[in-house]
């Protein structure tokens, strides 16, 4: 059986504090942490991360190709796990004094395959309005939702992307090429 490898944490390279009700009015901090992402022994990079303060606490090493890698897969993981949790699901999580309703509030990036998700409902839902058929107006209501966060989150990364793409960083960037 191979031996599996659990990176060090190292130094906190990235903390999130969320903030967990319960129905009583108890608030529980809910913390998410990113250790330095750490060479494996002959292959990949690991990073370990951390959550505690939800009903099931995580501490597990993801990997990456490379340092970079593992930091961005540990994001998209730590996402994923928070918006799994009891705590988003039960409408409980909160950050910035404001409660996380949808998985674009949690502000940790996500996979592709959500956007493609809201994608494809919304392209159901036009083909059954083509039809005439009646459509829930709850769940119709969510898929607006959903829809209209995901245009926020796809407006925020438009606009991050011209930010770190002004005439100055792209002359530098033009310069340091490799050859």
């Amino acid at each position: 059986m191979a031996q599996k490898f659990v990176a060090p944490f190292g130094r906190c390279v990235a903390r999130r504090v969320y903030h967990s009700r319960s129905n009583d009015g108890r608030v529980r901090k809910v913390t998410v942490e990113i250790g330095t992402p750490a060479a494996v022994p002959g292959s990949d990079w690991g990073c370990r991360v951390r959550i505690s303060g939800l009903s099931t606490a995580v501490d597990r090493t993801v990997f990456g190709v490379d340092s970079v890698q593992a930091l961005s897969i540990a994001l998209v993981y730590l996402g994923m796990m928070v918006t799994s949790s009891r705590e988003f699901l039960d409408g409980r999580l909160h950050l910035w004094d404001s409660p996380a309703k949808s998985v674009f509030e949690v502000a940790l990036p996500l996979p592709l395959h959500s956007v493609e998700s809201a994608l494809e409902q919304l392209s159901w839902i036009l083909q059954r309005m083509k039809v005439d058929t009646n459509i829930d107006k709850e769940w119709r209501a969510g898929v607006l939702t959903v829809l209209r966060n995901v245009e926020k989150e796809l407006r925020l990364r438009r606009r991050w992307t011209r930010m770190s793409t002004t005439p100055s960083s792209r002359k530098r960037s033009r310069g340091s090429r490799d050859s």
